[in-house]
């Protein structure tokens, strides 16, 4: 590891990565014999944050405590890591977080984390969907830098078109075991495939992507979101079943009150069912009660007949 300063040229005494990008090391004294003083390497060019690299490299004035005017750059940190036969090179930089320009008085933009892909839907300011739509994650037989590199292209494709509504990025924040259980409704084969891994960089990035985009994340409480998603939204707006999901992940982040469970609904109603009770209290009986009764694909068709 090359640790960065911001008293050094380029921000790294040991590594010095220059305006053109090349980056040239400081070889340590015992092997200069063999190497010579400097080992150089043109055209590095960064797959990610290359922007905010670039930026660290530009000089800046600052003073010193006596208040002479002195030169300063951004610390670049670099790490160096064999894998197989290739070296790779990680860079880490302080970088400048924009405030954040986006509210949930005009909507919300949220997304359902689901086996293979990402549903997202964005609301209005009155909780209406707009639109939904799905990005593909593969995940099955893949190995975790290609499922890494999936979900930051799609958490990319998201954000910046949160950004450009002004809309703030609205997900689940719940416990992978319990989700894991759920996903795993749709489909057993999906078992497999389904790990921390997957569910923890996707919050991850969400987070780091849209904080340097001056985007707000909003984590909310997962309880019943597809329940009432199904039950309330996926028919009245003509959305599919994760579309609903991520509608109602959305109003949740805007802040909208629990919707009141359809006393008329295809799937019939528990016994402990009363309508004097609040809203959350009957989503609470509701809930399992359904999922014990019908399989998931069985549901979904009935609540789509009874439209």
């Amino acid at each position: 590891m090359a640790l960065g300063s911001k008293d050094e040229t380029f921000g790294n005494q040991t590594a010095a990565y220059d305006l053109e990008n090349n980056l040239r090391l400081r070889i340590a004294h015992s092997f200069e014999d063999i190497f010579g003083k400097y080992l150089a390497f043109p055209n590095v060019v960064f797959p990610y944050g290359q922007a905010h690299l670039d930026q660290a490299k530009v000089v800046y004035k600052g003073f010193t405590k006596s208040g002479k005017e002195k030169r300063y750059f951004r610390a670049i940190t670099y790490r160096f890591i064999k894998k197989e036969e290739h070296w790779y090179v990680y860079a880490t930089v302080e970088i400048d977080i924009p405030e954040v320009t986006t509210t949930n008085l005009n909507g919300s933009i949220g997304i359902d984390f689901n086996a293979g892909f990402l549903s997202i839907c964005e609301i209005d300011r009155f909780g209406n969907p707009l639109k939904e739509w799905t990005i593909k994650v593969p995940m099955y037989d893949r190995k975790s830098e290609q499922v890494k590199v999936s979900l930051g292209d799609a958490i990319k494709d998201i954000v910046e078109y949160a950004q450009k509504v002004g809309k703030p990025t609205v997900f689940e924040a719940l416990d992978f075991t319990k989700k894991k259980q759920q996903l795993g409704e749709v489909s057993r084969k999906y078992a497999r495939m389904l790990s921390g891994f997957g569910y923890s960089n996707f919050k991850e990035m969400l987070q780091s992507k849209s904080k340097r985009e001056g985007v707000q994340t909003v984590p909310v409480n997962p309880a019943f979101t597809s329940q009432i998603g199904h039950m309330k939204f996926m028919g009245r707006y003509g959305l599919s079943s994760h579309g609903s999901a991520a509608c109602m992940i959305a109003r949740k982040g805007s802040k909208f009150r629990w919707e009141k469970p359809n006393y008329t609904t295809v799937l019939g109603l528990p016994k402990t069912f009363d309508k004097e009770k609040p809203n959350k209290s009957n989503w609470f009986s509701l809930s399992p009660y359904t999922k014990n009764k019908f399989y998931f694909n069985d549901k979904i068709e009935l609540l789509k007949a009874d439209c």
